[in-house]
C-alpha cells in the first residue's frame, strides 16, 4: 500500500501491474487517487476522480483482480456529479477557485433551504447565495478527523470534526445566515451538510458582568452581589427606622413597668411602718 499526503494525479504513462496474475491498470486520461494498493493478485485505487469538459466525475473505489487482463481508465464506472461547474479563474476570486480545475457545486435555492449534503473534496467549494449576494464554503484542508471550512467573500474559518456543527454570520446583521456540518471525512473528501437559515445570534452576558466598580449614572450603585438603586436603600433605611421606634417603645413600656411596681412596693413598706409605730 502506498499512502500519500494529498491525492496523486496517474497519467498515461503509468501501468500498475501485479506480480502473479498479471493484472494490470492503464491510463487512457489523467486521474485522481488518494491511495493505491497493489497486491500479488489485485490493484487497488482509492477515491478515483477526474474532470474533463463535461464536468466531475465520481469513481469510488476501483479493484481490478482478472487475470491477465488490462483496465484502462476508460473503462471505469462512474459518477457525473450534474450541480458541480468547474470553477473559471476569471470569474470567481483565486480564494474560491483555488487551483486550477477545482469544483464549485451549485445548489439550487430550494435545496439549500432544505439543506443540500454531498462528498466535497479538499480545495472545492459549495456556492450559497445569501440576500442575493454569493458566499462560498470551502473545504480548505483536511487532516485526519479534522476539516478546515472556510466561509467567504468574506473569510472565515473554523476546524470542525465529524459530527460538528457551525452557524455563520455573513450579511453583517443581528442573525445567522449558513448552518456547516461534517458528517463524515475519508480522504480527501468531506460528506458536507450546507443549508441557509435565519437564526439569532443569543447574546452571552459575561459571567464577571458584576464588579466593585462604580456604575456612571445618577440613580444606580455597584457592589460585588448586583446593582442597588437608591429606592431600595431609602426602603431599607426607613424598615431600620421603624424597627428602632419600635425597640425604643418597647423599651419604654417596660421600663414604665419596672417603675410602678417599685413606687407599689415603696407604698406598702411606709404604711407598715406607720402601723408599728
Amino acid at each position: 500500500m502506498v499512502s500519500f499526503a494529498s491525492a496523486i494525479t496517474l497519467d498515461n504513462t503509468l501501468i500498475l501491474n501485479t506480480t502473479s496474475s498479471n493484472s494490470s491498470v492503464a491510463f487512457s486520461f489523467d486521474v485522481n487517487v488518494t491511495n493505491i494498493t497493489i497486491e500479488p493478485l489485485y490493484i487497488y485505487l482509492y477515491n478515483v476522480s477526474f474532470i474533463n469538459v463535461t464536468g466531475f466525475y465520481d469513481c469510488g473505489e476501483i479493484n481490478h483482480s482478472d487475470a491477465n487482463t488490462v483496465l484502462d481508465s476508460a473503462d471505469f464506472v462512474c459518477n457525473i456529479s450534474t450541480s458541480a461547474t468547474v470553477a473559471e479563474s476569471e470569474d470567481l476570486d483565486d480564494d474560491v477557485a483555488g487551483s486550477s480545475g477545482s469544483i464549485i457545486y451549485r445548489p439550487s435555492s430550494d435545496v439549500l433551504d432544505i439543506g443540500y449534503t454531498n462528498n466535497i473534496r479538499e480545495k472545492w467549494s459549495v456556492k450559497i447565495s445569501v440576500d442575493n449576494e454569493s458566499h462560498y464554503v470551502k473545504i480548505q484542508d483536511v487532516i485526519l478527523d479534522k476539516v478546515l471550512v472556510r466561509v467567504s467573500s468574506e473569510i472565515q474559518e473554523k476546524w470542525l470534526s465529524v459530527g460538528e456543527e457551525w452557524l455563520v454570520e455573513v450579511s453583517g446583521d443581528d442573525t445567522y445566515d449558513v448552518y456547516v456540518k461534517v458528517n463524515a471525512i475519508s480522504g480527501l473528501y468531506s460528506n458536507v451538510t450546507v443549508r441557509r437559515i435565519s437564526e439569532p445570534i443569543e447574546m452571552v452576558v459575561p459571567s464577571d458582568i458584576f464588579s466593585s466598580e462604580v456604575v456612571k449614572g445618577p440613580r444606580e450603585i455597584k457592589f460585588m452581589d448586583g446593582t442597588i438603586d437608591y429606592k431600595t436603600i431609602i426602603i431599607l433605611a426607613v424598615g431600620i427606622i421603624i424597627l428602632v421606634v419600635i425597640f425604643i417603645i418597647v423599651f419604654l413600656i417596660v421600663r414604665e413597668s419596672e417603675m410602678d411596681k417599685r413606687t407599689r412596693k415603696n407604698k406598702k413598706s411606709v404604711h407598715k411602718h406607720k402601723k408599728r409605730r
